[in-house]
């Protein structure tokens, strides 16, 4: 599933798995091959941009898994209740 501004829409497992793969093969050629990040006058990343970009995005994914959490458990105890 993946959330959309009008809910939630099935895409295959398969199809997800090949847009995420090009997506990142596409922006790690733009950021490594010379022609292409001079082209797009992009910089190379340092292993702490890298490390930076994980960790912003952990936190991020944390985040909005304990909001789906919270949401859930406040729709159950509305349920029980």
């Amino acid at each position: 599933m993946v959330a959309t501004r009008s809910g939630y829409v099935t895409i295959s497992q398969r199809a997800l798995w090949w847009v995420t793969s090009g997506a990142i093969l596409s922006l790690g050629l733009v950021l490594y091959v010379p022609f292409l990040r001079e082209l797009f006058r992009f910089a190379a990343l340092h292993p702490i941009d890298l490390l930076i970009c994980l960790v912003a995005g952990l936190i991020g994914m944390g985040w909005f898994e304990g909001l789906k959490m919270i949401k859930s458990g406040k729709a159950m105890l509305s349920e029980s209740g």
